[in-house]
Order: structure tokens, then sequence, then C-alpha cells
């Protein structure tokens, strides 16, 4: 049997296996420097066709981690091995910071802002991607899930707690100025002309006027029909991923009145959502990256589909989303330029669940379970290098270590 032959042979056995699936807790945040991906050079092995059952279904993405595993396996009996797919230029990891259950974060002004889970809010200066440093920090009290920052304030999503708002003027000393207590459970916020819409789950969409940040005031909300996990606002309508009810779009040019315009039912649970210009970017969990032209809101369309394992959070910059597929352990790269016909062109494995991701330049944060914050360079893929390794709770990279 030839090495081509046994991978494949091995992949579908994979494909066609449906264990449990392996749920882990979030945590951590990682970052890749990711210059423009390089055209895809998958082999047969991890083509579109190969991601198919032979009865024509898509692969289970349940054993995520098993096939994570395997992909490595697989890859030392091709002769292939690597952190990206089969194929691809690899990423190049040069750095790992911390471990603590990160679960989101904004990247503003060089510095991010990470949603920590039950450590509250974490603050990292970046002004150099390859030497993290944490300048500061603020325990929220509840599970920090999501944050926004806006005009040198966080707005926090902290789930039973629900807003929470930190004056971060000064990243080194975060102090809260106020917060609101929503009636579900806050899993997300998005902050527009001094108004913070919190996807609040079971509670659907609640608006909250925060121009006095010590007392904020609910004007209004919309009782979405599934499960509110992500939120995003332009041109005065909220996109909700609204768990098993998809896509939902919400008319907020009244803030005190929300109006439902109209909203697609995806085929899997809307986790989050990301939109550019006419272009909803929806991670659909099981059913991957879903792009939904919303060009007139009252009837979105969908254009196109990407398949992840489990699609968690998603970031679109230049025409390229940057998928975090959960239960993959992986951040997707796919061209979405022609939203008809997304594209894939490379992938990073890790081994802790990815949650959430963030792009500034040509840097994506991701929110990583386990691995904490981990730093990789791409600038030459043949050349891996890994910086020492931050333990997560001195608040500077140790001196002695490779910079790129």
């Amino acid at each position: 049997m030839t090495g081509r032959s046994l991978v494949q042979t091995l992949w579908h056995l994979l494909a066609r296996a449906a264990p449990g699936p392996d749920v882990l807790p979030r945590g951590g945040f990682t970052l890749f420097v990711t210059p423009p991906p390089p055209p895809p050079r998958r082999t047969a092995l991890l083509t579109e066709a190969s991601t198919r059952r032979p009865d024509g279904g898509a692969i289970s993405r349940a054993g995520a981690r098993l096939r994570l595993h395997a992909y490595f396996a697989l890859g030392l009996i091709a002769g292939t091995f690597g952190n990206s797919a089969v194929g691809a230029e690899p990423l190049t990891q040069i750095g790992q910071w911390g471990s603590a259950p990160y679960a989101d974060m904004a990247v503003v002004g060089g510095f991010a802002y990470v949603a920590a889970g039950d450590s509250g809010l974490e603050i990292f200066d970046m002004t150099n991607p390859a030497i993290p440093a944490r300048v500061g920090h603020y325990d929220t009290h509840g599970w920090a899930n999501n944050v926004a920052v806006v005009g040198g304030r966080a707005y926090v999503a902290d789930l039973i707690t629900g807003l929470q708002i930190i004056d971060v003027t000064n990243p080194a000393a975060p102090e809260r100025l106020g917060g609101y207590q929503t009636s579900g459970s806050a899993e997300a916020v998005a902050v527009a002309g001094g108004v913070a819409y919190v996807a609040d789950r079971v509670a659907g969409l609640q608006v909250i006027d925060v121009a006095n940040p010590a007392a904020p005031v609910r004007l209004g909300g919309y009782d979405t029909a599934g499960s509110a996990m992500g939120v995003a606002v332009a041109g005065g309508i909220a996109y909700i991923a609204d768990g098993s009810a998809g896509l939902q779009v919400i008319d907020i040019g009244n803030p005190a009145a929300p109006v439902r315009r109209g909203g697609y039912n995806t085929a899997g649970s809307a986790q989050a959502v990301a939109v550019a210009g006419t272009i909803a970017y929806v991670a659909d969990g099981g059913e991957g990256l879903v792009i939904i032209d919303v060009s007139n809101p009252s009837t979105p369309v969908r254009r196109g589909r990407y398949d992840t394992y489990y699609a968690a959070d998603v970031a679109v910059q230049g025409g390229i989303a940057y998928v975090a597929d959960a239960y993959g352990n992986d951040l997707e790269i796919v061209d979405v330029s022609n939203p008809a016909a997304p594209t894939w062109r490379n992938s990073y494995y890790s081994s802790g669940n990815v949650w959430g991701v963030a792009i500034a330049g040509t840097v994506a944060y991701l929110a990583n379970s386990y691995e904490g914050l981990e730093v990789v360079d791409v600038s030459n893929p043949a050349l891996p290098v890994k910086l020492v390794p931050h333990d997560g709770n001195s608040d500077t990279v140790s001196e002695e270590c490779v910079v790129i």
C-alpha cells in the first residue's frame, strides 16, 4: 500500500466514524501573524470531495479532537507533517502565553482586551505582537464572554452579571464605571452611538443607553425566536446570531422600539456574525461558515457556505474570512471575495479549542482553550520559531526568547 493510499484509507475511516462530541471548556487566546494567504495547495486528501462521506453527506464534526490528532499522524505517514493542512504552507508558531479560560477579545490601539472567562477582563500591550505584555486586569465577577472597546471604555458581556462597563483609558489600571443586569445571559455586545446592543441569549436583543456609564438605562429590546448568541451592528441594523433560529435582522433606527426586518434560518446553530458591506458572515456551529446577502434586510439570501467542524466565531478583512473552528481546533482562512464560492486558503491547528477570533492588520488573535496566548510567525513558513512561553502569571514575557 502506498503512503498516499494509506493516508486516504485512514482519513475515510475517521470521516465515517461518529464518536460523541468532545465539548471542552473555553480558554486562552492565540495570535498569529497572517500575511495574505497563499494559493490553495491541498492534496487529494483534503479536497472538497474528500471532505464528504461516500454517501454524499458532510463529515461529522463530532470527535474533532480525534481527527485533529489523526491529522498529525497522517502527516507523518504521508511525509507532509506541519501545522497547516496537508499541502499548505504551514503557519509558524513563535510563542505561547498563559492558560486562562479566555473566551474572546477586541484589539484597539495596540492593546488586546481579552474576555477571560472567570478571570474577567485582561489587557495586553501588543505594541510588538511577538512580545505581548499583560498590563492590566479587572475581575468582573461573572464570566467575561465577549468585549467591545469604544472611546476608552470596555463593554463586557459578563453572562449572568449582564453588561459591565470598564474605564480602560489607563490600561494598567482599569476601573469599573457601572453596569446593567440584563434579564437573560449576556453573551455578546456591540456598541454604536452611545448605545450598547447585547445578545442576551433567551432574552434576545437588549438595547441599553450607556451615555452615562455610571447609570446605564435600558431603552428597549426585541425577543428573538432563538437564543441570541452574537451581535453585529451596521447601518442602523442589528444582526443577531440567534442560535437555532439562524440570523435575525433587527431595525434599530429607533433604539427604544427595535423592529424585526427579516431573517434567514440557517441549518446549524448561529453563534456569531460579522458584517462587511451587504454580506453577513455567520459562524453557524456545525454547519460551518454561512454567507448571507443582506442588501435587502427584509429578504436575506444565502450566497454560499464553507464547511468546518464547528464554527464558533468569524472575522472578515480584505475579502478573507477568519473562522474560529472550535471543535476542529483550528483557524480556518477562507477567501470570500466570491461569496458564492468561498475557497479554503490555509489552516492552523492548535491543541486547544479555538472559540474566538479578531483581526488587526496582519495579526489574528484567537481565543483558545488550554494553549493560552500563542504567537505564530508565518513570514518564513519553512522555519518555525517559537518564543519562550509565558506562564500566564507574570506581567511581561521572559527576556530569554527569540524575537522575530
